[in-house]
């Protein structure tokens, strides 16, 4: 493992979230719980030398022959843009809706705030957005509509950027709380 997967390894761990590391991909992989309609995502975090680039997505998978509804999500994702961190939302050949966002190590340390908002963003954007995600993939729903009620949502969401280290790890032990009444993720 190089200098960033060691941090990230230790802040995963320091975190109490369980990962697994690939030294083939020099990737981790892991599954969080998220709240709102879309229940769990997909983490999987890709070591560069100079970088970490993090993809997240629902267990929701769209018809990637469906060109209506792919048109309909691209114009979603359009309307969301710069309400979701860093990152950039798109549909891969298989039809997972990905959220991707590099975080550049090359000039700047990797701290805990660094790697928490890597990991807490994403999350939360899957939270805040995934109700019109879903819409759109399983109902057809247009791209407004589905905007709109996930503007009506919004004020039901923790907003990351209220929260400092002792509110996330608070938010982490319930959530690890949570996950093991309901057996979601047995250790």
């Amino acid at each position: 493992m190089n200098s960033i997967a060691n941090a990230l390894s230790g802040f995963l761990n320091k975190e109490g979230w369980t990962c697994t590391y690939d030294k083939d991909s020099r990737s981790f992989g892991f599954d969080i719980f998220a709240r709102g309609i879309i229940k769990v995502v997909h983490f999987n975090i890709v070591i560069g030398d100079a970088d970490y680039t993090v993809m997240v997505s629902p267990k929701l998978v769209a018809d990637a022959s469906d060109e209506d509804m792919k048109t309909s999500l691209e114009a979603f994702f359009e309307m969301i843009k710069g309400g979701y961190g860093d990152g950039d939302f798109f549909i891969d050949d298989g039809g997972n809706v990905v959220y991707k966002m590099v975080v550049d190590c090359s000039s700047s340390e990797l701290t805990d705030d660094v790697m928490r908002r890597s990991i807490y963003s994403p999350i939360l954007t899957f939270e805040r957005y995934g109700a019109g995600i879903s819409a759109i993939i399983l109902t057809n729903k247009s791209a407004d509509s589905a905007y709109e009620d996930c503007k009506k949502l919004s004020n039901t969401f923790l907003h990351f950027d209220n929260l400092d280290g002792d509110d996330i790890r608070l938010f982490n032990s319930i959530v690890r709380l949570l996950q093991k009444k309901t057996d979601m993720y047995p250790e």
